[in-house]
């Protein structure tokens, strides 16, 4: 039975599906693009359906649940087409985004052993917030830049405060 989706339809019928069982379409290919990893509901940053693709290396996407077209017993097709699903956010658990993001920063020389152990990360569903101080607002720009640039970061919140603002 096929039935067209709000996201709340969406969200209700997805409920009861096992992860990693029911496959996902995308408008435009008849093969699967991936299957069900799960759904995030994230509170200020909407509803998502996760959908795990690939074989050796998966990949897993947020797809927002207003691009769900309809679930039915055989599939969830998308309203977008492949192309757009590629360009679909990954999604990283908030631990291992926490981590990365660390990571990211041990990267930039003037950072690692001067300005990481003043740098707080918190991160909550692909939103990383930036807090403490660095030396210079060259070294701000830089430890943003990184971090962004780490897959699975959707935005970040500079709270970084130079030591030049602290005079």
């Amino acid at each position: 039975m096929t039935r067209s989706a709000s996201a709340e339809d969406a969200r209700r019928t997805l409920a009861g599906v096992r992860r990693g069982r029911l496959p996902v379409f995308c408008a435009d290919d008849a093969r699967p693009v991936g299957r069900v990893e799960g759904w995030l509901t994230s509170p200020g940053h909407g509803r998502y359906l996760l959908v795990r693709s690939g074989w050796l290396s998966s990949t897993v996407r947020r797809v927002a649940l207003s691009d769900v077209g309809s679930v039915e017993s055989r599939g969830v097709l998308l309203r977008l087409d492949h192309e757009h699903f590629l360009k679909q956010p990954p999604y990283v658990p908030d631990e291992d985004l926490a981590l990365a993001a660390y990571e990211a920063l041990l990267t930039v020389a003037p950072l690692r052993y001067a300005a990481v152990r003043f740098i707080q990360i918190q991160v909550r569903d692909g939103v990383v917030r930036l807090s403490g101080h660095v030396a210079n607002e060259v070294h701000r720009r830089l430890a943003v830049q990184r971090v962004y640039a780490s897959p699975g970061v959707l935005r970040v919140e500079d709270d970084l405060v130079t030591d030049e603002q602290l005079v």
